[in-house]
């Protein structure tokens, strides 16, 4: 049996923090960044796991398997998702296969939590096993040759959960990381896809994050440039 790293990459989320709301976050962060470390939170019942800060949080489902319940713009007290959706998807050896997700919700408008309990995960999906905590680590070494304010790396927690697929594809672990830093509104994402195997895979290609966002505006208007979600991927 041999291990095969087939496929690394990363993407990065950060939230506008445009005041919409009376009730959003009472500091700014660009002033006083040290009031806003990051943290992962298991609820009590152990079935969903928060990580974030006081500018933004993301919350996961874990039973029975992974999949954003929830994002929150803490800065504009503002709810992100309104419906569930897998993680993302790998297309392998020309078949497409989604990475957590539930199936089963009510009305893809608005997501109730009672909901979440009788929804199921996607037939033939990367089936959630466990998941680790840790902290962010530097990416590759800074040279910091030129002038800047801040010297210091970027600090913050990560979650790894454990994925594994399913037949014909229960060979291929993926390891989907989390990072949440401290002191910004950023949340960055990122996968490994292990072959365990001895069986060659091919990965045709992938989509690293898939989010049934709420429409900020909506227009019938052609003409008129509707207002966008605020994030920026």
């Amino acid at each position: 049996m041999k291990k095969q790293l087939l496929l690394l990459c990363m993407a990065t989320f950060a939230w506008y923090s445009c005041q919409t709301s009376q009730k959003g976050t009472s500091f700014d962060w660009l002033l006083t960044p040290r009031d806003n470390a990051s943290f992962v939170q298991l609820s009590e019942n152990g079935q969903e796991l928060t990580i974030g800060n006081r500018l933004v949080t993301r919350t996961f489902r874990l039973d029975p398997t992974l999949a954003t319940i929830s994002m929150k713009n803490l800065m504009t007290d503002e709810e992100m998702i309104r419906a569930v959706s897998p993680e993302g998807y790998l297309y392998l050896n020309g078949e497409k296969y989604a990475i957590g997700g539930l199936t089963g919700q009510k009305e893809r408008g608005y997501l109730r939590p009672e909901w979440v309990d009788e929804m199921k995960p996607v037939e033939g999906s990367f089936l959630l096993k466990g998941y680790e905590e840790g902290e962010i680590q530097e990416r590759f070494p800074w040279a910091r040759s030129r002038w800047a304010l801040n010297k210091e790396n970027a600090t913050g927690k990560t979650v790894t959960f454990v994925l594994q697929g399913q037949e014909p594809m229960e060979h291929l672990q993926l390891r989907l990381t989390f990072g949440i830093y401290d002191h910004l509104p950023v949340i960055s994402k990122s996968f490994e896809l292990v072959n365990e195997g001895d069986e060659e895979v091919r990965v045709d290609s992938f989509e690293l994050e898939q989010l049934a966002f709420v429409e900020p505006e909506s227009s019938d208007d052609a003409e008129t440039t509707d207002l966008l979600p605020n994030i920026h991927v």
